[in-house]
């Protein structure tokens, strides 16, 4: 029975986080690959960036960051990154938490 409630409570969750997600385009068949290529292609940040810093990098603003990832990617991968964005955006908002922090 345990499991049971386990397996249930971690459904809930799963809908929650689609419900909030897929507005923003969210395709559970695409995008956990694309995030996946993404972070095995371009690595991970390394070392620490202070609030400051990621302000005057732009990385708080969601038009900014939208601008920086139709500039540096190809234009097959824009609108996957972006949509990846927008779906943290709404995680992070949900949460009450900001989209980076180190």
């Amino acid at each position: 029975m345990e499991a049971r409630v386990r397996t249930t409570v971690l459904e809930t969750r799963l809908r929650h986080v689609l419900g909030l997600v897929e507005p923003a385009g969210y395709d559970w068949a695409v995008h956990p690959r694309l995030a996946e290529e993404l972070v095995n292609q371009c690595g991970v940040v390394k070392g620490r960036l202070d609030n400051r810093t990621l302000e005057s990098l732009g990385y708080t603003d969601p038009c900014q960051l939208h601008h920086m990832v139709s500039s540096i990617l190809p234009p097959s991968r824009v609108r996957g990154v972006i949509v990846l964005l927008d779906s943290l955006r709404a995680l992070t908002a949900n949460q009450g938490k900001p989209l980076f922090s180190f």
